[in-house]
C-alpha cells in the first residue's frame, strides 16, 4: 500500500494524518475515545495501536495500518507522475492523451497552465510501460515531463 492511500482511508474515516520524524501517526480522538495507530517509515512491520473503542471506522484504519506496515518501505511512497511531450511538436503544446475508460490513445493540444484538472495525461511509470505493451510503441518520439504538483 503506498502512502497517499493509507492517507485518503485515514481521512475518509475520520482520521488525522501526520507524516513526520520518520513516523506515520493516524489519529482519532474525542472526550471519550482515542485511537492512535503508529507506523515506522523506514522499518517493515513495525507498528503501534492504542485502541479504547473500535467501531467501523476504526477497523478500516487498523487493516489498512497493518497491510501499509506490511508493504516494504521502497514501495510505499507516491509513484511520480509525467507527462509525455511530443518530441518533434511539442512548439505546438501537444502531449499524449489517455481516455483511460476507453482505452484509445490521442494526441490533444493542452497549454502547461491547463494540467492541473486533468489525470489523462499524467501517467507514471508503471503506467507508461503499460502503455508501450498495450499500443506496441516504444514513445521514442515522446519526452517525459515530470509532474509538478
Amino acid at each position: 500500500m503506498r502512502i497517499d492511500e493509507l492517507k485518503r482511508i485515514a481521512e475518509e474515516n475520520g482520521y488525522e494524518f501526520h507524516d513526520e520524524h520518520g513516523l506515520i501517526t493516524i489519529s482519532r480522538i474525542s472526550l471519550d475515545y482515542e485511537n492512535i495507530v503508529k507506523i515506522s517509515k523506514g522499518r517493515l512491520n513495525c507498528l503501534w495501536i492504542h485502541n479504547t473503542r473500535c467501531d467501523d471506522k476504526d477497523l478500516n484504519v487498523i487493516k489498512a495500518a497493518i497491510d501499509f506496515a506490511e508493504t516494504p518501505p521502497e514501495d510505499r511512497e507516491e509513484q511520480k507522475k509525467f507527462y509525455l511531450r511530443h518530441r518533434r511538436i511539442c512548439s505546438k503544446g501537444f502531449y499524449l492523451y489517455l481516455q483511460k475508460l476507453s482505452d484509445v490513445a490521442d494526441m490533444m493540444s493542452v497549454r502547461v497552465f491547463d494540467f492541473s484538472g486533468n489525470d489523462d495525461i499524467k501517467f507514471s511509470e508503471k503506467e507508461i510501460e503499460e502503455i508501450k505493451k498495450k499500443f506496441d510503441t516504444d514513445l521514442k518520439d515522446f519526452e517525459l515531463v515530470e509532474v509538478e504538483e
